[in-house]
């Protein structure tokens, strides 16, 4: 995406602001799926000085800038959008082959599945059934009361 002609500073500190549209919001939040964003960098433009006015540019590569999943859920909110998570559940030391915590694991991949499709209901119901039933689950596979 070409970012419009902006004037930077000779000294430090250097910004650049790159104006996106919701639109390419919402296409980086798709491409993303739910991990990090991984932006590609190629710089070009004109430098000025004393009245000479000559092309620059990036030589290499595009240089990759990543944004990690938590900054870029900050950045959003930041922006005025909400902020959006699911769960991750670390794997309890259970018996083998607990039945309802297997059915814990299937609701998350399911929740997983809905949140990536864009349907946050049904993954907010899901994830509310998983809440529920890990206590539960826990309890009765460590013999703990209710």
């Amino acid at each position: 995406m070409p970012i419009p002609l902006r004037t930077v500073q000779a000294q430090a500190p250097y910004f650049l602001p790159v104006p996106l549209t919701d639109a390419q919001i919402a296409a980086i939040e798709e491409e993303r799926q739910d991990g990090p964003v991984t932006l590609y960098v190629w710089l070009s433009g004109l430098a000025s000085q004393s009245a000479i006015v000559q092309p620059i540019q990036n030589n290499t590569t595009a240089q990759s800038l990543t944004i990690h999943r938590e900054h870029w859920l900050t950045v959003l909110e930041q922006c005025g959008f909400g902020r959006r998570r699911l769960v991750e559940l670390p794997d309890p030391r259970l018996p083998r082959n607990v039945q309802e915590w297997q059915e814990c694991v299937r609701q998350l991949e399911q929740a997983t599945q809905h949140y990536r499709q864009g349907e946050y209901e049904a993954a907010l119901t899901s994830c509310r059934k998983i809440v529920e039933g890990i206590p539960t689950v826990l309890c009765t596979a460590w013999g703990l009361p209710p």
